[in-house]
């Protein structure tokens, strides 16, 4: 798999929330092109600041474990998918 996925939500944020049953559908659909990583913010506040994260959710996409996409706020389906396959076909050396 060439791409991480990286989701930082929490259990109490609502967009958070929305976006679980698409994470879950990509995970299943997109397993051979990217990783989907969910991390609760509220057990990881440190690796939130590392990042520098203020806001969830949280997106950062990982590719040879440099950060290509970095996006705050909700995302729907097509919108992770359309990401995913963006950089997942991106022939950049990175």
């Amino acid at each position: 798999r060439p791409l991480t996925f990286v989701d930082f939500y929490a259990p109490w944020c609502a967009p958070c929330k929305i976006m679980v049953p698409a994470l879950d559908h990509i995970e299943k659909e997109m397993k051979d092109t990217a990783l989907i990583v969910k991390i609760n913010a509220d057990e990881n506040i440190q690796l939130m600041k590392d990042y520098g994260l203020k806001a969830l959710p949280y997106i950062l996409v990982f590719k040879k474990d440099k950060i290509v996409f970095r996006y705050e706020g909700f995302m729907s389906e097509e919108e992770m998918k359309a990401v995913i396959r963006k950089y997942a076909a991106d022939r950049v050396t990175l």
